[in-house]
């Protein structure tokens, strides 16, 4: 126990070095600088310990709590088995107990937490610039300061590297800026990437990777959509193998009109963090029947917020769906393929065997992708003359379209026609489909309503065949 109470009492006279944690000796008059300021950090600094030097020099004397600490070494400079939590029972030449450098980081870090959760007053605030010149390195500093031994926060972490040997300090910001990225899955590869092809009406999924720094606050996600995406809700929260808790880890407000959402990450959580870790965010938006068409994108745009208002880069995904031309006309008009009304259609995604649905424009000529079940659908297309029919929001995929009736005086086609459409298909080059319709009488299909035709009349012309036989033999007899 004598350690215990030397330390109590003054025993961080001696030099300390912290591995994982920035603390700082200084001296009246004195400054902590940090150099290489990352761009918007707020720096915040808290004096743990002052300094009451000898009366014989103004370099030694007694390092004490500071009064705002009060409750801190009962609670957090334990005793187990005669070992220290973060000292080792080793002295210097003079005598002090010495600071164990491998439990640097968690001092640091369990200091901090108690400070905030005690509500302890920073013993002073510096911002960096949110721009800088790449020519020169941004430095903040503490200056006027008091001896003592002094902690330095920032929401990308509690600062690393300690050297105590002069009175004055100059630290480098190695803490990484923390980041996000995000990807869109592709449904005919099931791949991730910036970029992706969807038919209006379905659903596409979203994943975004935050990296949450030890020490950092304030995460708030903001994902923005165009008017052609609906947001429709977060599908799990991940870091690691531990999945996140709506309401205590985070919490999630959706932007106006479903265009987009904001995730906060709890401070509480984000406290709770021992490591650097990423947070995997899985969600889904709905292309929705306001989007716009190829070569223009349907974008998701994402950023985070930390310490306060500091933005990320912006990342972006981009969604395109694609238009298709459809011309109806007569066989004999091969040259002109003038359009002729009457025709009728379905039509099927070849991927799924999923049914195709569609609002018509007033002029019959567009027929606009939409959900199944959306007010006033159908999932005909019927044919006007002299017009062709453009169907807008198909993805880049194969298509059946099946005639159903066909115009007055024109033969049924007898299969669908398929149709593919790729990416390099837009508004100015859209996909286009000529179908011609015939004349004249169908030949029966074998084992078709023909065939049976064909039975039915050949079993009449043998029943009349036999009746004659027997009726001409009787007149015969006769």
């Amino acid at each position: 126990m004598k350690g215990l109470k030397k330390l109590l009492t003054g025993v961080l006279a001696a030099t300390m070095i912290m591995a994982g944690s920035l603390t700082a000796f200084a001296s009246e008059g004195a400054a902590i600088k940090i150099e290489n300021a990352s761009e918007g950090q707020t720096y915040n600094l808290y004096q743990i310990f002052t300094f009451e030097p000898s009366s014989a020099s103004a370099t030694n004397g007694v390092y004490k709590l500071s009064a705002k600490w009060e409750g801190f070494s009962s609670e957090y400079f334990t005793v187990s088995n005669d070992e220290f939590k973060y000292i080792t029972l080793t002295t210097d030449a003079n005598g002090n107990a010495l600071l164990n450098s491998n439990t640097a980081a968690a001092f640091a870090q369990e200091a901090l937490a108690w400070a905030k959760a005690n509500n302890v007053e920073v013993d002073g605030t510096v911002t960096a610039p949110k721009e800088k010149d790449d020519d020169f390195v941004t430095t903040v500093e503490f200056s006027s300061l008091d001896y003592g031994y002094y902690l330095v926060d920032s929401s990308l972490g509690v600062l690393c590297a300690l050297n105590t040997n002069t009175p004055s300090a100059v630290f480098e910001e190695k803490n990484d800026i923390p980041d996000i990225d995000k990807k869109v899955t592709e449904d005919s590869t099931n791949s991730l990437g910036e970029n992706n092809d969807a038919q209006i009406g379905q659903t596409i999924y979203y994943v975004s990777n935050v990296n949450l720094k030890v020490g950092g606050e304030d995460y708030i996600v903001t994902d923005k959509m165009t008017n052609g995406l609906d947001f429709t809700g977060i599908t799990s929260v991940t870091v690691g193998e531990a999945t996140l808790s709506e309401g205590t880890d985070y919490t999630v407000e959706t932007s106006e009109n479903n265009h987009g959402f904001v995730l906060t990450f709890a401070n509480d959580y984000l406290k709770k963090l021992t490591a650097d870790a990423t947070a995997v965010i899985s969600y889904t938006a709905v292309l929705n029947e306001n989007a716009v068409l190829a070569s223009a994108t349907n974008d998701n745009e994402i950023y985070l917020n930390y310490n306060n208002g500091v933005e990320t880069v912006h990342r972006y995904t981009h969604t395109k769906t694609y238009p298709l031309d459809i011309i109806k006309y007569a066989a004999e008009d091969e040259t002109e393929k003038t359009p002729i009304a009457g025709a009728h259609f379905t039509m099927k995604n070849t991927t799924d065997n999923s049914d195709v649905y569609f609002v018509v424009s007033t002029d019959g000529a567009t027929y606009t992708v939409v959900a199944e079940g959306t007010t006033g659908a159908t999932k005909e297309i019927v044919t006007i003359a002299d017009k062709k029919i453009t169907v807008n929001g198909l993805d880049a995929d194969t298509y059946e379209l099946t005639e159903t009736q066909a115009p007055e005086g024109r033969n049924l086609l007898d299969k669908p026609v398929k149709v593919t459409i790729n990416n390099t298909v837009s508004v100015e080059d859209p996909a286009e489909i000529a179908i011609p319709n015939g004349t004249g009488s169908l030949l029966p299909s074998t084992g078709g309503i023909g065939t049976t035709i064909f039975y039915i009349i050949g079993g009449i012309l043998i029943v009349a065949g036999f009746a004659y036989f027997i009726v001409r033999r009787k007149a015969d007899a006769e």
